[in-house]
């Protein structure tokens, strides 16, 4: 999906703990980091899918900051200022993404085009990652 006009970024929403998954997922413990469904951590399933994208974010909280930088150590990650759940996390990493785009801050051309964000949660199971890939590039 690389656009030729508009550089494109890959927005990763990392930030939940998955009460519903309890006693699998503790708030020491949240579910993207978990390797449900596989030997692969959720996290790491939907970075794997984010080659399309001139450059990654991951919008995570305070407290999992530090493993999704271990974890992801070539996306910028963007911490989240409270635990809001989806909306606000989205509202605040695309104007997060918009600031660093214009700031020089993303790996991507600052030449005034505004970036288009996907956005990705990491709690989602895609099982068939080519035909996602698909589905982006036709738009």
């Amino acid at each position: 999906m690389q656009s030729p006009d508009r550089p494109v970024v890959a927005c990763v929403l990392a930030g939940g703990t998955g009460t519903r998954l309890y006693p699998a997922a503790r708030s020491d413990r949240p579910k993207q980091f978990l390797p449900l469904a596989g030997d692969r951590s959720l996290l790491a399933r939907t970075l794997d899918r984010t080659g399309f994208a001139d450059a990654t974010v991951v919008a995570t909280r305070e407290r999992f900051a530090d493993a999704v930088r271990e974890r992801a150590p070539t996306a910028a990650v963007v911490v989240e200022p409270a635990a809001k759940d989806t909306g606000p996390a989205t509202v605040f990493a695309t104007h997060e993404i918009a600031r660093r785009h214009a700031a020089g801050e993303l790996p991507v051309p600052a030449d005034g085009a505004a970036p288009v964000v996907v956005l990705l949660p990491a709690d989602h199971h895609v099982p068939e990652p080519a035909a996602f890939e698909t589905a982006l590039a036709d738009g």
